[in-house]
């Protein structure tokens, strides 16, 4: 559930599928149909992106935080936001910024 949250999803309800690691998941008619202000989701536009994100996140490519929320807001790939997650760090490693983690906060 974080994981969607971080994405800026709202969840509702979970439902368990089980799913053979070998089958590659593609987009469902089960998916979020609303970000977390209530707006309806283009799937058409999204759904790969935010699929390829989800698989990033399970994979331990990417980081699980509130970036994330940009896959949506902001209609960028994981690896665009991994290069904001890169000067994130850089600007803390400089004393720029805070902390790690304000980024993260909404």
């Amino acid at each position: 559930m974080p994981v969607l949250e971080h994405l800026g999803l709202r969840v509702f309800a979970e439902d368990a599928v089980s799913c053979p690691r070998s089958v590659m998941p593609r987009p469902s008619p089960d998916l979020p149909r609303q970000d977390g202000e209530g707006k309806r989701l283009d799937v058409a536009r999204d759904a790969e992106r935010l699929v390829a994100t989800i698989l990033a996140v399970r994979q331990g490519t990417v980081e699980s935080d509130g970036l994330n929320r940009l896959v949506l807001g902001a209609a960028l790939s994981w690896q665009q936001i991994q290069v904001l997650r890169a000067y994130t760090a850089y600007a803390f490693q400089i004393g720029a910024a805070p902390s790690r983690r304000a980024r993260a906060r909404r």
